[in-house]
């Protein structure tokens, strides 16, 4: 795998998959002629809902030494990896990004210094179906003021609701084609689940043991 992608960029797919009745798995993959190859993953049982930033970064520190071998990363993630931990510890390697972003989060642009939600950026842009729009120098969040960012929200022509992206590429780079990759791990996740191991339904109880299982 090395040897035939080290000199290429590659990207790290992230995700969160059910498996079991009470367990959450972390998956980080790397997407290959659309679908992914995983390479790291990590467990967490207890009640539903999103998990922090510190657990996800824990996964990312896990897997840092096997990405220093490829040129050019570029970390793909929907928009519960779209927090600012996760962002500064990406940022901190050096690695690029392309997170899906919630329409609640706060931004500012460089034509308002106003904080708003992207949710207002969308309604002022008169976007359509079809059209893509792009901020360069965003700041993230009113609270941790994360600088420098791009800011795309793309309306494919068939879907009901904009797609909302945040990264650090630059707008020549066209985050919105880029982060279309992160579907490929829908692939993974039918195999693993509806279309193969039915790994939601296992009885997977502990994080040791979903790991093993997974494994």
């Amino acid at each position: 795998m090395v040897a035939t992608l080290g000199d290429e960029t590659v990207y790290l797919i992230l995700d969160c998959t059910q498996v079991g009745p009470r367990c959450r798995t972390l998956l980080a993959s790397l997407a290959y002629h659309e679908t992914v190859l995983p390479v790291g993953w990590q467990s967490l049982c207890g009640q539903k809902g999103h998990v922090t930033g510190e657990f996800q970064k824990t996964l990312l520190i896990r897997i840092q030494p096997y990405l220093q071998t490829y040129r050019h990363v570029i970390v793909l993630g929907d928009a519960e990896y779209c927090n600012a931990t996760v962002i500064r510890w990406v940022q901190k390697q050096d690695l690029a990004f392309v997170f899906h972003s919630r329409e609640s989060n706060l931004v500012r642009t460089t034509d308002d210094p106003a904080w708003q939600p992207v949710a207002e950026l969308l309604d002022h842009s008169a976007l359509r179906p079809g059209q893509v729009r792009h901020w360069e120098q965003v700041a993230f969040t009113q609270e941790h003021r994360i600088a420098g960012l791009t800011l795309t929200i793309q309306w494919g022509v068939d879907e009901k609701q904009p797609l909302c992206l945040i990264s650090n590429l630059a707008v020549a780079q066209q985050p919105h084609l880029v982060y279309e990759r992160r579907f490929w791990i829908e692939t993974l996740f039918g195999s693993c689940k509806s279309r193969g191991f039915d790994l939601a339904r296992k009885p997977a109880r502990t994080s040791p043991f979903q790991n093993r299982l997974i494994a």
